[in-house]
């Protein structure tokens, strides 16, 4: 295959399912304009804020420091080594929020709802650490996989946003409950 072609192919896919993950999270603004309380909102808003700084700062650019030095000879051991790293310090810095949460929580203005911040810094993590098994299907060329893997993440998201914010209170309201929900928190 003509190698331009392969990367040109490969570079619409992966940005197709970046562009479209964020557009997506952009049309999910007025659902939660519509269904979260002014407050509520505001707290949603800055918490998306510090998440988009946690994760370039628990990344340390290891998805860039991986393209730059993994070859085909040693791409295990530069994944192996980079992939450990992210772990110890997203379990490090998991470890360190549970130990503040208290103080994190106050701080963050997070009111009576500590379980948003919670989710939020385990949903952290886990992106953090699923950016390197990204780096590596585009470097090893799997950009339909990749692409594959991203859009179900997108489907699996606002699908739950669906489920969360608009089935289960109508379900509440018809007098059906759903066992993990409750209307005065949300998602617990």
């Amino acid at each position: 295959m003509n190698p331009l072609k392969k990367l040109m192919g490969e570079t619409v896919i992966y940005g197709f399912s970046t562009i479209l993950g964020r557009f997506i999270n952009w049309l999910l603004v007025p659902l939660y304009t519509r269904v979260l309380s002014p407050v509520d909102n505001g707290i949603f808003t800055n918490l998306m804020g510090y998440v988009a700084l946690l994760v370039v700062l628990l990344t340390y650019g290891t998805e860039t420091g991986f393209f730059r030095f993994a070859t085909k000879d040693n791409k295990d051991r530069v994944f192996s080594t980079l992939l450990t790293s992210l772990l110890f310090t997203s379990t490090l810095f998991l470890l360190l929020c549970f130990s503040f949460l208290p103080q994190i929580v106050s701080f963050l203005e997070v009111g009576n709802h500590p379980i948003y911040f919670v989710l939020l810094i385990v949903t952290i993590a886990i992106d953090v650490v699923s950016t390197l098994p990204f780096a590596l299907l585009r470097m090893e060329g799997k950009a339909l996989r990749f692409g594959v893997i991203k859009f179900v993440n997108i489907l699996i998201n606002v699908g739950l946003n669906l489920f969360f914010y608009l089935l289960c209170p109508f379900l509440e309201k018809k007098g059906i409950s759903v066992p993990f929900y409750q209307a005065d928190v949300g998602v617990v």
